[in-house]
């Protein structure tokens, strides 16, 4: 093996969940393994999602793979929940699963992704921070879903107090607007610090 790294299962959830689903967007239709900041990124234009990896010390990648979705797709149906995949390069071809077990030979994305440092540190300069518990958030995302409602909207005075939400195409046509009191953990430690 030339080039080699080592990822979690996780990339399968940022496939399935953040990554564009339609190959006409090719550079959006992947998850970006970013081996210089230790992180998968996932984007479909709309939702940018992120997660960390730690290098082996095996691994010897220096630079970003943009790994089609499909590719992804038919490693996760050979991969046991939970195991980690490994990509790796021997010849200029490209391979994703396990070495000496499973692997499909894929062509990495020759596109760039979007800098995913910089949309983040534009995102910093909001202080009002709030947490919401997924299964209010799901509740909230499938009451949009079955009005046919095209938005979510928020609102917040702080991390502390209630979250107003509308359901509806704009303020003025809302179809259901309420109030989600926000989870607090830690005090004011927040993940984004």
């Amino acid at each position: 093996m030339n080039q080699h790294i080592t990822i979690g299962y996780d990339v399968f959830l940022l496939a399935d969940k953040y990554a564009a689903q339609d190959a006409s967007r090719p550079a959006l239709y992947t998850v970006n393994v970013n081996a210089r900041q230790h992180r998968l990124e996932a984007a479909d234009g709309f939702v940018l999602g992120t997660m960390p990896f730690y290098l082996g010390e095996e691994d010897s990648i220096d630079h970003s793979i943009l790994i089609p979705v499909p590719a992804l797709k038919k490693v996760q149906k050979l991969t046991d929940k939970g195991e980690s995949v490994h990509v790796w390069e021997v010849d200029g071809k490209w391979h994703l699963g396990k070495p000496e077990d499973y692997s499909i030979v894929f062509k990495p994305v020759d596109a760039i992704f979007a800098n995913v440092d910089e949309i983040m540190d534009r995102a910093k300069d909001h202080k009002d921070r709030f947490a919401i518990g997924p299964k209010y958030l799901k509740r909230l995302a499938e009451t949009a879903i079955a009005e046919g409602s095209p938005v979510v909207w928020f609102q917040s005075n702080g991390p502390t107090s209630g979250i107003r939400f509308a359901i509806g195409a704009d303020n003025e046509s809302k179809l259901i607007s309420g109030m989600v009191m926000p989870v607090v953990t830690r005090g004011d430690i927040t993940p984004f610090d």
